[in-house]
């Protein structure tokens, strides 16, 4: 009898444990329904091999108050000088070297500033205030950086960044090679100024050394400061926005004073957990559609609930009448329709904590109503221009630029002189310009009419997601890597490519590889080893595992990989290499100088008709290098093609691609080539393939080119944005404690 009070509390105490058991159990069960981020893609430190540092990126530090801020800048430390047949490249530990059109390289890097939510945008000043210069001994005589090229089948079209073709001699521009003044004018360089979501951001460029060509000077700033001036009003940011501490987290790594948010966003420093928007249904997860595609597709509704279960809040978003919570104004055409489209976008992405955007619907950018278009399935692309043209009606495939970035950059206007052409480089990273930052991460499912094709494409990526079982498969990265251009070359237009502009893409393979090797994936590398010199003018004599062929690489992608790129000439349906294959051309026949065209020929090693040779249970990832793979008007382009067949998502280009002459290597430029070494280094290390181009779109150098603005606009992703190489299915289960299971 005594004992029985202890027994009593005994079994309330394990009634109690059950319920709360099962009170957890339905907690994790409704989990996905309240949007919290669990399921398919686990944090990326759990499922991603950790990357070894390699290089180190010097450390900015800052000092910020109301009025500016003091940047602290990092000393160059240990330096080299690398003898090129175009002059010396000078390499510094953890700064890239890079220089505009026909100007000195120099190492440089760049970082992030948090400004105040009310600043002045007219009022920033910057100016080195500390440090001094120190000569370096000797006399120099640095490479200039090179031009870039685009390849369509009437010939080779080389870029000089808008500059006069005039000033250029040897490769280099007079107008800075011939002064004795030192270059760069100013060590410290306002790059682009806008926002990520409610957060205020600066981009400064810092080069420690500078060089006077005539003189053949070189100096080295030791001790260095800057300071960033600037007037602010109060202008408290935005409260209780959704998932704002999700954003803060991704934004902070890249600033040099992120403990400015106390001082500049209060609100934010304060918040102790992401908020609920008030009266605003959250919904980190957005399908921009159509009301005739929602009602066609039978794969759709199993799409939005697969997503829900791996944790996103998912919102079907259709044409309409009026603009609301679920429908974007339908507009008359095309053009509008993207506008419209993105100003429900904007006017939405911080009150709803939208991250993630998926279009489905024909991508044509300017066809809306016709025999062969409809309006009904219509969810276009932007045109864009990356400048002026003589008779913009007309299309241009070096000008032209159909894009989705246009619904990932929504913090700032892409037209903002508002002459009617958007997406010209005059207007990046302007005040209320374009500023490359992505607020939401844009993928798209084309439509061409087909809902088989379109609900396989859904079911494949609802697999994808929830794969089980052995994914080592994944962890392969193939890699084909064609000819460019020769060198030296003669072109039709009369210009001659000298031997340092050769461009061979062994080098970029290779890098691929030491990428793959640190992360522990697996690789194969395929190059070009045919032509009329076998000494190495004609085709690269570096090692790979099989030359690049239809068979070979076709033959090599059956053997399932996570991640495929390529680098090659392209057009809207297929891959090509070039191949030097003889050497008997006038005026000066075997002159080891390659008369293009008529010593070579293009051979594809990819197209159309390969798609269906390819697994499509084990799906890649691919990054095609090379022009016009994404052409949006036509249904057969080869990005589209291989997400219907072979891949899980593709990122191709719209219209032609621009690659630097000569040889590659990392250095954070965004020729076409680095979009697919850093695509791949950051998919590896973790990020959806979505967050992975928004990445290089908005940190890769366009070193003063135009022509590099217009890859930022070209590359675009077919798949779902939100999958990365780890997506897979997570099981998440409560098991009772063995003393209370019956």
């Amino acid at each position: 009898m005594p004992n029985r009070p202890h027994h009593r509390r005994g079994q309330l105490l394990a009634a109690g444990l059950i319920v709360l058991a099962t009170l957890l159990s339905l907690v994790l069960l409704v989990t996905p329904a309240l949007g919290l981020d669990l399921g398919q893609n686990a944090p990326p430190e759990q499922l991603a091999p950790a990357l070894p540092a390699g290089r180190g990126r010097p450390a900015f530090s800052a000092a910020s108050n109301l009025q500016g801020i003091v940047l602290s800048l990092p000393e160059a430390g240990e330096f080299t000088i690398r003898e090129t047949p175009r002059g010396q490249v000078l390499e510094a530990a953890g700064f890239d070297t890079r220089g505009g059109p026909g100007e000195p390289m120099l190492p440089v890097t760049a970082t992030q500033l948090l400004v105040p939510p009310g600043i002045d945008w007219s009022s920033l000043q910057l100016e080195l205030t500390g440090g001094h210069w120190v000569e370096v001994p000797g006399e120099f005589d640095l490479a200039p950086g090179r031009p870039v090229a685009a390849d369509e089948p009437g010939g080779p079209v080389v870029g000089w960044g808008g500059k006069d073709p005039s000033v250029i001699r040897d490769g280099r521009d007079t107008q800075i090679y011939g002064q004795h003044a030192f270059y760069p004018a100013a060590a410290v360089r306002i790059v682009s100024r806008g926002a990520y979501r409610q957060w205020r951001v600066v981009t400064v460029t810092y080069s420690p050394f500078s060089y006077s060509p005539a003189d053949r000077r070189l100096r080295r700033l030791e001790g260095g400061r800057a300071e960033l001036r600037f007037r602010a009003s109060p202008a408290p940011g935005p409260k209780a926005l959704p998932q704002r501490e999700k954003f803060w987290k991704r934004l902070q790594p890249a600033l040099a004073n992120p403990e400015a948010t106390a001082l500049y966003y209060p609100e934010d420093a304060s918040a102790g957990k992401p908020a609920a928007a008030p009266a605003q249904a959250y919904s980190d997860y957005v399908i921009i559609t159509t009301s005739a595609i929602v009602a066609g597709s039978s794969q759709l509704t199993s799409f939005v609930q697969a997503k829900q279960v791996a944790g996103h809040t998912v919102k079907v978003v259709v044409e309409g009448s009026v603009s609301d919570a679920t429908h974007y104004l339908s507009g008359s055409n095309a053009d509008t329709r993207a506008n419209n489209i993105r100003a429900w976008l904007a006017g939405r992405y911080l009150a709803e904590g939208i991250d993630y955007v998926l279009l489905i619907g024909n991508p044509d950018p300017a066809a809306y109503s016709s025999a062969a278009y409809d309006p009904a399935t219509s969810v276009p692309m932007k045109m864009c221009q990356r400048q002026h043209k003589p008779y913009p009606d007309q299309p241009d495939p070096y000008v032209d630029s159909p894009t989705d970035m246009f619904y990932s950059d929504l913090s700032g206007s892409w037209d903002p002189d508002g002459d009617g052409v958007y997406g010209e480089y005059a207007e990046v990273g302007v005040a209320g310009g374009i500023d490359r930052l992505a607020e939401v991460y844009v993928g798209r499912i084309p439509f061409y009419g087909s809902y088989t094709e379109l609900d396989a494409i859904l079911a494949k990526l609802i697999a994808y997601g929830q794969a089980e079982g052995d994914l080592s498969w994944r962890r392969k990265l193939l890699v084909a890597a064609a000819i460019s251009n020769h060198g030296p070359q003669d072109n039709p237009s009369g210009g001659r490519y000298p031997e340092g502009w050769r461009t061979f893409g062994d080098d970029w393979g290779d890098a691929l590889k030491s990428l793959a090797d640190a992360a522990g994936f697996g690789s194969y590398t395929l190059y070009e080893k045919e032509g009329v010199y076998g000494d190495g003018t004609a085709y690269p004599l570096a090692t790979c595992d099989a030359p690049l062929s239809t068979s070979s690489f076709v033959g090599a992608w059956q053997g399932r990989y996570g991640f495929v790129t390529w680098w090659g000439h392209g057009s809207l349906d297929a891959a090509y290499r070039r191949i030097w294959y003889t050497d008997t051309a006038p005026p000066s026949p075997y002159d080891r100088v390659t008369q293009y065209p008529s010593e070579t020929r293009d051979t594809l090693f990819i197209s159309g008709s390969h798609v269906s040779q390819l697994p499509n249970d084990s799906p890649s990832f691919v990054v095609q290098v090379s022009c016009n793979n994404g052409w949006p008007e036509g249904w057969y382009n080869l990005g589209y093609r291989l997400l219907a067949q072979g891949a899980i998502g593709t990122v191709s280009s719209s219209r032609v691609s621009w690659y630097y002459l000569g040889p590659w290597s990392p250095q954070g430029s965004a020729d076409n080539a680095s979009f697919g070494y850093y695509i791949f280094q950051r998919i590896v290390a973790g990020q959806p393939i979505g967050q992975a181009l928004a990445a290089c779109r908005g940190t890769l150098s366009l070193d003063g080119f135009d022509e590099l603005w217009m890859n930022c606009t070209d590359f675009n992703l077919y798949g779902d944005p939100s999958l990365g190489l780890y997506s897979r299915n997570w099981s998440y289960r409560v098991y009772l404690p063995l003393c209370l299971r019956q």
